[in-house]
This record gives C-alpha cells, structure tokens and sequence, in this order.
C-alpha cells in the first residue's frame, strides 16, 4: 500500500486576507471614480440649466424691450396718458417679489390681437366696424358726441347700432360696453374710451355715440370715461380691441422664479435667477448728447448718461425720467440648483446699487448683461 500524499492545493489565510485587502482598494479606486465622475456629471448637468435659464430669461425680456411703448407715446386711457414703462428699485417688503431686486412692466399695443378671430361671437365682428369722424360741436362736458355720417339703413355705418361681438363676448344695445378709440386729427393724442351707446339717424339728423360716465366695465373697475367730447372736430372713432393694450411684468419670486406676468397670470419664465438689475440711459447730465459709457466700478458717476444709483432715490422712475430714456442694460444673475460643497466658494456679487453679498456660499453663478435701444420712445425728435 502507498502512503497518501500531503495535498496543500488552495490559499492561506494571510492570501486571502491580502487579496480582500487589495479587492478592497481597487474597490474603492473604482467607487471614488464613479462617485467623482457622478458628481462631476450633476454639476455640469446643473451649470448648462443654469446658463440655459440666463439665456431664456434674456430672450423674453429682450424681446418685449423692443416692443416698450409702442402704439402708447401719446395714447391715454380714462384721461390719463398711459406710461410705457414703470421701475421699481431694489423692492423691498412686497409679498410676492424677491428682496433687493429690481421689477420692470412694460406696456405696448400689440397689432396682431387688433382683430376679433374668425368667430368673435353672436353678432358681427367689432373689427368690422368702419371708422366714424367725430362732429366736434357738443361741450366736452357732454356724454353724447355727434358724428358725420347718417347711421340709419347706411351699412357699414348702421353696423355701429346693431351691436358686435369680439373674443367671444357680445356687446349689444342699448349699453354696449366695448371700447373704440379716438384720435385727434393731427394723431397727437388718442384716448380708449367705452362706446355705452349708438343712436343711428337717417338723412338730416345727426347719430350719436354716447360713453357715458361712471361706467364699470367687464373687470369690474368703475372708469370716468367721457372723453369724446374732449376732442376736437373730425377727430376719428374706430374699434379698439382691449387685449391689444398689453401690459408686461417682470420679478423674481421668493423662490427665485423670474416671472412673465400677463393679464393677471405670472408664468414662470426662468428658475434660479438670483438677481435682476436694471439700468437707463439717455441725457440725464443735460449736455444734449447719449453717452453709452458706463464704469461699472463707479455706477453713482452724476457725469454720466445713465439713471442709475445716484438717480434713484425713491427707487422709481418719474415721467420726466422715462420720456428721456434711449438705451436699456439688463443684468440677470444665474446661479445652481443647489450649493456644491468642497468646490468653489462664491458670493453673489454686487450688481448696479445691489451691494455685493456678505457670506460667501457654494452655488456656481453667471453673469449676463445686455444693453436694448428702446426705439418707440423718441418718435417725435
């Protein structure tokens, strides 16, 4: 018989601890890689949204600069001329909008909502209604102004007393409620105003349009109205579509939302967007020339052509203020979703007369500038 062999075919137990050990390492190598590259991917996933947000808040507020006043330099609405523009600086105490950041409404007549659509409602369209000469011999003080046509069985003219539809909604006699608007023969000046009633006269006796006072319209707001009167002789009466006169709002929520607020709905546009600070040019020095240059390291400069910090002491612009305006320079600050520790740390920099932050944080931001030339405010020159 043989003896059996002593068979040691396997590992000990110092190789497996050293091979655990090493496993280990290389483990871990892999993991910090992983978990480096993930990091790395969120962050720069977040970086794109961040400058993807910047560049969308730029594209509308832009885009409805250049449209600032258009239609409304010499347009007044319930007697009072309509601003074009209005500024709140650095807001403060307001329920809705971000602390230390600037608010802007810009206002203009949108041609493209002048019309009623294909089905406006019941009656004919409002925006077939022709255009009515004004007779100019009634005292301003008066709610029935005469015009120069015979409305009675004169289509289109009688079109006026059938009453009309627009947007779905009918206006019918005898308070019609829709809103013409009328302007001097020489288009200095034109006023909405809310047509309360028609009287259509055949050949020989002069119709009338009445806007009445103390008319409370579909919003509920009660407004003066007779303006008619105001105007003088062979002034022009045509339909004037409401939601043509728009009104555009920009802030930064509480939650650093900048929102597009229109007809009563702020719909957000950008997340993220830390800051807005905006600033004016045009000859606030007095010297007859616009002077674009600008030291952002001495925005109080009295010296120069743009109403900025200095300017602003009740942190909104007078009328006289934005008659003058020429050039409008928008900056958005961006930043991350979220703070990355163990990077960089920033503080959100000082912007215009926004001061810089004190505490410094872990959000990775973008600056965005850009300067608009508003060409509706100096039609006239």
């Amino acid at each position: 018989m043989k003896p059996l062999k002593n068979i040691s075919n396997g590992f000990t137990l110092v190789e497996i601890l050293i091979s655990l050990a090493i496993s280990g390492i290389v483990l871990a190598g892999v993991l910090s890689i992983f978990d480096n590259s993930n990091k790395s991917y969120i962050l720069q996933e977040d970086i794109a949204r961040m400058q993807q947000n910047v560049r969308m808040a730029k594209y509308y507020i832009e885009k409805d600069l250049r449209m600032t006043g258009y239609g409304v330099q010499t347009l007044a609405f319930d007697g009072q001329l309509i601003k074009p523009l209005t500024f709140k600086n650095n807001t403060q105490g307001d329920s809705k909008v971000h602390n230390d950041t600037d608010t802007l409404s810009i206002t203009y007549v949108d041609d493209d909502e002048g019309g009623c659509g294909s089905t406006p409602g019941a009656n004919r369209s409002c925006a077939d209604l022709p255009q009515l000469l004004l007779q100019g011999e009634k005292p301003p003080t008066s709610t029935v102004a005469e015009v120069k046509v015979y409305m009675k069985d004169h289509p289109p003219y009688s079109w006026w007393a059938e009453g009309c539809s627009c947007g779905g909604v009918d206006y019918d006699s005898p308070k019609f409620g829709f809103q013409a608007l009328i302007t001097s023969p020489d288009g200095s000046k034109s006023d909405i105003v809310f047509v309360t009633g028609v009287s259509a006269k055949k050949e020989g006796s002069d119709s009338t349009i009445s806007n009445g006072p103390n008319f409370t319209a579909l919003d509920g707001v009660t407004y003066s109205n007779k303006q008619l009167n105001t105007y003088p002789d062979g002034s022009t009466i045509s339909f004037f579509n409401s939601n043509s006169l728009v009104n555009i709002g920009y802030y930064i929520d509480k939650k650093n939302y900048l929102r597009r607020s229109v007809a009563g709905n702020a719909n957000k546009i950008s997340e993220n967007i830390e800051d807005i600070q905006i600033g004016f040019c045009g000859d606030y020095n007095g010297d007859g020339v616009i002077n674009l240059s600008y030291d952002p390291a001495n925005p109080d400069d009295s010296n120069d052509d743009w109403f900025d910090e200095g300017n602003l002491v009740s942190g909104e612009l007078s009328d006289t203020d934005i008659e003058k305006i020429r050039f409008i320079r928008v900056t958005i600050l961006g930043r991350t979703s979220r703070e990355y520790k163990g990077g960089i740390t920033s503080k959100r920099p000082g912007i215009e007369d926004h001061t810089a932050a004190t505490q410094s944080d872990g959000y990775h931001r973008r600056l965005l500038s850009f300067t608009v030339q508003v060409h509706n405010f100096d039609l006239d020159n």
